[in-house]
């Protein structure tokens, strides 16, 4: 079971952060780095605010540069020979192993325990890995990089799932016509792959593709394939396309399932209540109704129209574009969280998030 942060390493936090900036690290206001962790840097070393490194966690890299908010677990290691750059909101769960020659991660990447990234041939110049935003990755998930490796984000790589730059069988000569293949992979937006699936040198998961759990992919299919099977082929398409009437259904099922509750229609509109706020879903919001009496507390949530009424709400989820914008609170982010388990993942624009929290995670045991 993991700790939360005690005194003892906010102890070691103060006197090893004194140390790391006469190196000529820059760390802002609110960085703990926790008991036994180590960072080692040659160039540059930057940690922004409110980051969390846990106990005997070991980054080292020629340039290290975190975003703000990002949350290290216990004895994770770390090492790379040229760049590690963290963005925003970064979560690596414990037990991790990532080396690579450099990587460069997005905002919000969450990456659960035990994954290792590197592997046979991590310490070559090709060993570059580059990953989006909003990139999921599942618990002992594993991703060799001989060869370059590009995750684009929006997607999740599910557990245990391996992808491959590079394949032979020791003994087995190249010269005698015994297959070896170095070469790079790319998963393109919105790809889901599943349990245990695995990924071939040389294959391109285009944009919308869904991985069915244990198939091995050996080639590239077209965008928004579904495919499955050992060698994987292709079963159908991984989406279809919707009414607005069956739009709207499911967005106000969506709804009705995480927040528990039956909605009060009112002027055609979807009411509902969380936390002491107002929800109020209308899928055209041109079709809504007048706004005047419309407290700071409420949320409007919509798929089309323009968002002339942003002035008159205190959040503003747009689905079609896929963003939220005005205030954070309990309720929107409530909502934000739902709608991720659905596959929608809302993009903040003026909206600043609450911050993610070590303690938290570790109380609430979604970190163990």
């Amino acid at each position: 079971m993991e700790s939360k942060i005690s005194i003892l390493d906010r102890l070691y936090s103060w006197i090893y952060i004194k140390k790391l900036k006469k190196l000529g690290a820059i760390i802002e206001e609110n960085v703990v780095i926790c008991f036994g962790a180590k960072l080692f840097f040659n160039e540059e070393c930057l940690i922004q605010k409110d980051t969390v490194i846990g106990r005997f966690v070991l980054i080292e890299a020629n340039r290290i540069t975190i975003g703000n908010n990002c949350l290290f677990f216990p004895r994770t290691l770390i090492y790379f020979k040229e760049t590690f750059s963290l963005g925003t909101r970064g979560k690596i769960s414990k037990d991790c192993i990532f080396r690579a020659n450099k990587i460069n991660i997005g905002r919000e990447f969450w990456c659960n325990e035990a994954v290792r990234i590197g592997e046979g041939g991590w310490n070559q110049k090709s060993a570059n890995i580059k990953i989006g935003d909003y990139q999921f990755i599942g618990p002992r998930a594993q991703i060799n990089v001989s060869d370059s490796v590009e995750l684009m984000g929006y997607g999740g790589l599910g557990i245990e799932t391996m992808i491959f730059t590079h394949g032979a069988g020791h003994g087995q000569s190249a010269t005698d016509g015994f297959y070896a293949e170095q070469n790079k992979v790319i998963i393109q937006k919105n790809v889901s792959i599943l349990t245990r699936a695995i990924i071939l040198p040389g294959v391109i998961v285009s944009q919308g593709t869904t991985v069915a759990a244990n198939a091995i992919v050996t080639k590239s299919f077209p965008k928004h394939s579904l495919i499955g099977g050992v060698p994987a082929r292709y079963i159908g398409q991984s989406n279809k396309e919707i009414s607005v009437k069956e739009q709207k259904n499911i967005i106000v099922d969506i709804l009705k399932e995480g927040l528990g509750t039956e909605p009060v229609i009112k002027n055609n509109s979807f009411c509902f209540e969380k936390f002491n706020e107002n929800i109020t879903f209308q899928y055209d919001l041109e079709k809504i109704e007048s706004t005047d009496n419309i407290s700071q507390r409420d949320i409007i949530i919509f798929y089309q129209g323009t968002n002339k009424c942003h002035k008159n709400y205190s959040t503003c989820i747009d689905l079609k574009s896929k963003t939220i914008s005005g205030r954070a609170s309990k309720a929107s982010e409530f909502l934000r969280d739902k709608f991720r388990r659905k596959g929608i993942i809302l993009n903040y624009k003026n909206y600043s998030p609450f911050s993610l929290n070590y303690d938290y995670l570790i109380i609430n045991k979604i970190e163990v």
